[in-house]
C-alpha cells in the first residue's frame, strides 16, 4: 500500500472514531433530557423559539463552518431531545410534505406527534381543543408578503404567533442516484404535476406520470425503485435519501410560515411584534397611528393593508414593528393606538 493510500485510510479511520464519539456524546445529550422529563413530568413542551439565542451563540462560537450549517446541525439535536424532555404535537396547514410540514418536522423533530390540518381555521380548532401544541400555518410568501388568510383566523382568535421561520427550498425532481437518464417513471401529486409538466418535458419526455397522495408518498414511491423519481421539496426528498434531479419552479421559493401557540415568548432583545388593526374613515387617521410608534422611536418593519369584503369592505391594517411587545416603548405606543383605532389584535411578538 502507498503511503499516500495508508494516509488517506488513516483519516478515514480518524473521522470514523470521532463520528462513534459524537454520537456517544449525542446520546449523553438524549439522557440529560429523559432526566428532566423524570425530573418535570407533564412539563409543557418548550417553545423553538426559545432556542434561538443558544443556537446564535453555537455557530457564533466557530469559523470553521458555515453558521448556517451549524444552527442546523444543532436545530436537529435540540428538536431531538426536546421530543424526549416533552413530546410536543405539532398539527402543519396542508399536504404531508408541503412547506408548513417541513417547518413543522424541523422545528419539532420526527418523534413529535406530527398531523395536518386543511386549513389555518382547523389548525386554530385543534389548538383550541388541546389536540396540539403548536400550529405551523403560511405567514408571507416572497410574491404575496403578508397572508391574509392566515392572519384574519388569527386575529379573531386569542392564539399568538411565537415564531417565525423562512423556507427556501424548491419544488424539484428527485431521485435514488441524481442521473436524468436514470428517469423512467415520475411520482408526483396532481396539485404539483402542472407545476412539473413543462421541465418533464424537457428532462424525461418519455417517463410514465404515476399519481402520488402526497409529497411524501412520492418520495417513498422513488426511494424503492432506481428508475422512479419523485417531485417535491427539496428537504422531503433529503429526509427520503433522494437526491435532486433538477429544479422544477423558477420562481422566488422564499416563504415564512409562522409557529402560533397559546403562550407568549418571553422578550429576547431582538423581537418584532405583529399588530392587526383598523381605524375610522376619516382624515389623518392613518397617519396618528404611525406617529404613536414614530413619536416612540419604534421601528416599522412593515405594513401591509387589505379590504374585507365581510366587514362592508372596511380596511385591515397590518404591522410587524420591532421590539417586544412589553418593551416600554411598544407598551406606550399600543396605549396611543387604543384611542385612536377602531379594532385592535397584538397577534404576537417573536425572536428575529
Amino acid at each position: 500500500m502507498s503511503d499516500t493510500r495508508r494516509e488517506k485510510e488513516a483519516l478515514k479511520q480518524q473521522r470514523s472514531e470521532i463520528d462513534h464519539e459524537i454520537l456517544k456524546l449525542l446520546l449523553q445529550r438524549a439522557e440529560l433530557s429523559r432526566a428532566f422529563a423524570a425530573a418535570h413530568p407533564g412539563a409543557s413542551p418548550t417553545l423553538p423559539s426559545t432556542e434561538k439565542e443558544s443556537l446564535d451563540a453555537l455557530a457564533a462560537a466557530t469559523t470553521e463552518l458555515p453558521p448556517e450549517a451549524v444552527r442546523g446541525v444543532f436545530r436537529e439535536v435540540h428538536a431531538a431531545c426536546r421530543a424526549l424532555e416533552a413530546r410536543p404535537r405539532a398539527v402543519s396547514v396542508g399536504r404531508e410534505g408541503g412547506g408548513a410540514w417541513v417547518v413543522a418536522r424541523r422545528q419539532f423533530g420526527p418523534l413529535a406527534c406530527h398531523a395536518s390540518a386543511e386549513t389555518v381555521e382547523h389548525a386554530i380548532a385543534e389548538l383550541n381543543a388541546r389536540r396540539a401544541d403548536f400550529a405551523v400555518v403560511p405567514y408571507e410568501t416572497a410574491e404575496e408578503g403578508p397572508l391574509l388568510s392566515t392572519l384574519l383566523p388569527l386575529r379573531k382568535s386569542e392564539l399568538l404567533i411565537v415564531s417565525v421561520q423562512e423556507l427556501g427550498a424548491s419544488l424539484s425532481l428527485l431521485s435514488a442516484s441524481g442521473a436524468r437518464e436514470d428517469v423512467e417513471k415520475v411520482a408526483v401529486t396532481h396539485r404539483d404535476r402542472s407545476a412539473a409538466q413543462r421541465v418533464l418535458t424537457e428532462i424525461a419526455p418519455r417517463a410514465a406520470l404515476l399519481d402520488a397522495a402526497s409529497p411524501v408518498d412520492a418520495c417513498r414511491m422513488a426511494r424503492g425503485d432506481k428508475g422512479t423519481a419523485a417531485v417535491a421539496l427539496e428537504p422531503v426528498g433529503r429526509e427520503h435519501d433522494l437526491v435532486t434531479v433538477a429544479p422544477l419552479s423558477g420562481r422566488d421559493p422564499r416563504a415564512r410560515y409562522a409557529i402560533v401557540t397559546a403562550r407568549p415568548t418571553s422578550r429576547t432583545g431582538r423581537d418584532a411584534t405583529v399588530i392587526l388593526f383598523s381605524v375610522n374613515d376619516e382624515p389623518g387617521a392613518l397617519f396618528e397611528v404611525l406617529k404613536d410608534f414614530a413619536d416612540r422611536a419604534v421601528n416599522l418593519r412593515k405594513i401591509h393593508s387589505w379590504a374585507v369584503p365581510s366587514e362592508d369592505w372596511g380596511y385591515v391594517f397590518f404591522l410587524e414593528v420591532s421590539g417586544h411587545v412589553t418593551d416600554r416603548a411598544l407598551v406606550s405606543a399600543l396605549e396611543g393606538m387604543k384611542a385612536r383605532t377602531k379594532t385592535l389584535r397584538v397577534v404576537g411578538s417573536f425572536p428575529v
